[in-house]
């Protein structure tokens, strides 16, 4: 098995790469105690980033998986709002009972389960970024009835929508004045 973290364009996790790349290659003196060390820290590195931005979730797929489940969950992460499990099967040659059996076996999820939980990312990058109400949120983001946007969202970030957008624009607020202190 493996799990797909998406770092971005992170430097730090990109030089740390490099730099456990030079020390395994050079087999100096106490070569191995770094490379370990520097395992140690692209994971925390990996991990904080994971906790920063919960929308850049962690895939976990079978490594007997093919490219083709790969390609569907970026359709779906592209399209949750408006896909449908039989559009996405017609889209890539598959039985809606394959592809439901395959998403299953390879993520631990259910085709609703991954759509609901892209719909929420993306909703959660929204509160953040645009001053659109919760309402219009919801149906940007393919959500069936408000009832069960708040419901969907809760069970994914733990709080209400409302809270979130709150915590998130403070947060952006307190890194804006972070960083002029840090400028002068």
């Amino acid at each position: 098995h493996y799990m797909i973290f998406r770092a971005g364009e992170d430097a730090m996790v990109y030089e740390l790469f490099l730099a456990l790349l030079a020390e395994y290659f050079d087999e100096d003196l106490y070569g191995k105690s770094m490379v370990q060390g520097y395992l140690q820290l692209i994971f925390l590195r990996l991990l904080r980033l994971y906790q920063q931005k919960p929308d850049q979730q962690i895939i976990r797929i079978s490594s007997g998986g093919n490219s083709s489940i790969l390609d569907m969950l970026y359709y779906l992460e592209k399209n949750s709002a408006s896909c449908t499990l039989t559009e996405l099967a017609e889209r890539f040659g598959y039985h809606p009972k394959y592809v439901t059996a395959l998403f299953k076996q390879m993520t631990g999820l259910s085709f609703k389960q991954l759509q609901i939980r892209e719909r929420m990312k993306h909703a959660a990058a929204l509160l953040e970024k645009t001053d659109a109400s919760i309402q219009e949120i919801a149906q940007q983001t393919g959500a069936g009835n408000l009832s069960a946007f708040y419901k969907d969202f809760q069970r994914q970030y733990g709080m209400l929508p409302s809270v979130w957008r709150r915590l998130h624009r403070a947060e952006v607020k307190f890194q804006a004045r972070s960083g002029t202190a840090a400028n002068i």
